[in-house]
């Protein structure tokens, strides 16, 4: 059958479309995200009170009341922000907090999308760099980015850094785009110093996703989910090899750790649980007030504190939840595009992308940014 002029234009833009649409389509299947910025300092985690805590209210900030002044000590980091994707996509590139001032430019992720950890310390960024013929870790520092690891022909999971900030753990795969499960996934650490490091772990035809990486006690933490948003077990490797595995209730999704791998932090249907890595069985329940739901958590550096996005059926805000009960009201919003992490030092929390809150006196800073701009990670300068 012979197409006339119409038919032939038809097909080229249906093509296009069809493109445009896998350029833009997640490659790495969807998986419990762990806090981007450095998280909680080595500290004993006191039991929740067993009662619903009250929130307190101090002036709180709100959408409207956020303003463009830099928030106290906005001069001491930058911030990573994403640019989206509109193939073949802007890259990510780091300015400094108070000012739009550009640093640096980090180069393409896998698909425009940044994928990466701030190492406890706040100095170093680990992220994945995927751009013409380089596919591999890299490590943004000062201004300047080195390579850490090359991948070859295989993907990247997700990566967290260990709980000294000297190396990292992260997953690697062969295969596992559009949802479909991989040929396999690979737990595997590496030393930043030495550059070496090892494989602890391979699973076949399932996904992955690296928790936690406590040096001292030599030991890992890690989730493997079995399709798409449901992870089914959570499983504990030390650097022998040893592997223990237990499985998740139905509902539980488990959002990641702290980086000086004590705590490991999930949601389970609006509610949140919490167990020390090693103790599996010694899980503990965070609720929100009656009628409410937890949403995004992220835990709070140097503290025993979370960040917790709280919904009901008419409005969100943001909370600060301790591990002793108490809690606190930071912000109120109106929907999230964005992510929920903390600067390095605790200071302040980032929310959906664009708002920075001051934790001390719940005073927000705006951040103008152009498009589908977003912040996605905070560093120190």
């Amino acid at each position: 059958m012979r197409l006339g002029y119409w038919g032939w234009l038809a097909a080229v833009v249906l093509v296009i479309v069809l493109l445009y649409a896998y350029r833009n389509s997640p490659s790495v299947p969807a998986q419990s995200s762990a806090p981007t910025a450095a998280a909680i300092a080595s500290a004993s985690a006191p039991a929740p009170s067993s009662s619903t805590p009250a929130v307190s209210t101090p002036a709180s900030a709100s959408p409207s009341g956020a303003t463009d002044a830099p928030l106290p000590g906005a001069e001491r980091f930058a911030i990573v922000v994403d640019q989206g994707c509109s193939p073949p996509g802007p890259p990510p590139f780091v300015r400094r907090e108070d000012r739009d001032d550009v640093i640096a430019t980090l180069g393409n992720g896998y698909l425009c999308q940044l994928r990466g950890a701030v190492s406890p310390d706040g100095r170093k960024l680990a992220y994945w760099l995927f751009e013409s013929a380089r596919n591999e870790v890299a490590l943004y520092q000062n201004g300047t980015t080195t390579t850490l690891f090359r991948l070859g022909d295989e993907l990247l999971a997700d990566l967290v850094w260990s709980s000294d900030g000297t190396g990292i753990l992260f997953v690697a795969m062969k295969g596992g785009v559009q949802g479909v499960p991989p040929e396999y996934a690979a737990l595997r650490t590496h030393d930043v110093a030495s550059g070496s490091g090892s494989e602890l772990l391979r699973e076949r035809g399932v996904f992955l996703t690296p928790l936690a990486w406590d040096r001292g006690r030599r030991l890992t933490a890690a989730a493997v989910t079995r399709e798409p948003f449901a992870p089914t077990e959570y499983l504990e490797v030390t650097e022998n090899n040893v592997v223990a595995r237990y499985t998740l209730a139905a509902g539980i999704s488990v959002a990641g750790a702290s980086s000086d791998a004590a705590l490991v932090i999930a949601h389970q249907t609006g509610v949140l649980r919490y167990w020390p890595i090693g103790s599996f069985a010694e899980q503990k329940e965070l609720r929100p007030e009656a009628g409410a739901g937890a949403g995004s958590v992220a835990w709070r550096p140097g503290s025993r504190e979370l960040a917790v996005v709280v919904t009901n059926a008419s409005s969100m805000r943001l909370e600060l939840w301790s591990l002793d009960g108490t809690r606190r009201r930071l912000f109120d919003f109106t929907g999230q595009r964005g992510g929920l992490f903390f600067r390095p030092d605790g200071s302040a929390v980032f929310l959906s992308g664009s708002v920075a809150i001051d934790i001390a006196t719940g005073r927000a800073a705006r951040f103008a940014l152009a498009g589908s701009q977003r912040i996605a990670a905070s560093v120190l300068r």
